[in-house]
C-alpha cells in the first residue's frame, strides 16, 4: 500500500487502492458505434478488458478519498537497493 498524504488526517498515511470502471461515453452515430465496436472487438481478441478501469486511493484511517494528483510522501521514499 502506498503512504500519500491525506489531507482529512493531514499526514502520511497508507492508502488502499481500488479500481473503478470509467463511465463510458454515449456514441449517438453509426459511424461512432461502428468505431466503438471494433475497438472493443480489439480489446477482446488480445485479451485486455473491454472496458477502462481507474485506479482510486481512499487512507486506511479515515477512508477519506485522494482526489487530484496523487503523490508519494517523499520522504517516505525508500530505495530497493539497500
Amino acid at each position: 500500500m502506498p503512504d500519500i498524504y491525506c489531507s482529512a488526517c493531514r499526514k502520511s498515511t497508507q492508502h488502499k487502492v481500488i479500481m473503478k470502471r470509467c463511465e463510458p461515453q454515449s456514441v449517438d452515430t453509426l459511424t461512432g458505434k461502428v468505431v466503438s465496436f471494433t475497438q472493443l472487438m480489439a480489446k477482446f481478441v488480445s485479451g485486455e478488458h473491454y472496458y477502462e478501469m481507474e485506479p482510486q486511493y481512499f487512507c486506511r484511517c479515515c477512508n477519506h478519498r485522494a482526489i487530484g494528483e496523487v503523490v508519494p510522501h517523499p520522504a517516505r521514499h525508500v530505495s530497493a537497493a539497500l
